[in-house]
């Protein structure tokens, strides 16, 4: 089932019917949500949580199979115990009014029985990744939830994965555009979280 978009926020901690929401609505073994070493995943190939706190226990949900297993743990999320003074993080909040100004955007598009990720609106996202809006409408539902700012040392900062956390976890956008040329990102894409001159690059919102 296609969740319905929505705003409303999942409070800490978040309701285990929350973790749903960030699974595939139809394809497999991305359709619910994982139990592995005590921590609960949930995936859909476009974002991943790994959530220590919810509504529930680990253990009630079934565990991971070994190819699911394999893509989660092949995402960085050791980059989240390497934190520096350089280290930019952005509270999502503060950008909230501008994430749902049109109003809450479907996640999924339904195509003859399957679910396809809509990419109709995209946004340069933390410095460079471009990220659908709808995804990040629905991150931003995430407990006080913070965005961290990809460092601009790799020419395609297009293509970098961004790093998320929340009360009670931490989350994952893979690189969904990885090599996009300059020339091919829409013109019509806006920028969230831009990073601003100094030494340690304060950023702020666009």
């Amino acid at each position: 089932m296609i969740p319905e978009p929505s705003k409303r926020s999942f409070h800490f901690p978040i309701p285990a019917d929350a973790l749903p929401y960030f699974c595939h609505p139809t394809l497999e073994p991305f359709t619910a949500p994982v139990n592995h070493d005590g921590l609960a995943y949930a995936a859909s190939g476009f974002v991943a949580l790994r959530v220590r706190r919810f509504q529930g226990y680990p253990e009630d949900l079934p565990e991971c199979p070994p190819f699911l297993l394999k893509r989660l743990l092949s995402l960085p999320w050791d980059d989240f115990g390497r934190e520096t003074a350089r280290t930019q993080w952005r509270l999502m909040d503060d950008a909230r009014g501008t994430i749902y100004r049109g109003g809450p955007l479907p996640l999924w598009l339904e195509r003859k029985g399957k679910a396809i990720l809509s990419r109709d609106t995209l946004v340069r996202t933390a410095g460079g990744p471009l990220v659908p809006l709808a995804l990040l409408q629905l991150i931003a539902r995430l407990p006080r939830v913070e965005i961290r700012m990809v460092p601009a040392v790799n020419s395609d900062i297009t293509g970098q994965p961004i790093l998320f956390r929340f009360s009670g976890g931490e989350g994952i956008i893979p690189a969904l555009y990885k090599g996009l040329h300059p020339r091919d990102i829409p013109v019509e894409a806006f920028s969230l979280f831009n990073p601003k001159p100094g030494p340690l690059l304060p950023g702020g919102l666009v």
